[in-house]
């Protein structure tokens, strides 16, 4: 019998202007505000938002994070 190993993390990518700058693991149960505030965290991300203020922030659940500044 095959077994599929339960992960309780995810993969999400975080997207700065429509380029993928980094990616973040949190679990399937961390909420929307966390995931965003980890993605802003990201060193590779956080460069790009130095200074500035996301015009836009989505969060597509348990695939991507993108911000438009």
């Amino acid at each position: 019998r095959n077994s599929k190993i339960q992960t309780d993390t995810v993969t999400i990518a975080i997207q700065v202007n429509g380029k993928v700058r980094g990616e973040v693991e949190p679990t399937v149960h961390t909420s929307e505000k966390d995931i965003l505030a980890m993605a802003k965290q990201h060193p590779n991300v956080a460069k790009y938002l130095e200074g500035k203020r996301p015009k836009k922030e989505m969060y597509i659940e348990r695939k991507l994070v993108s911000f438009v500044v």
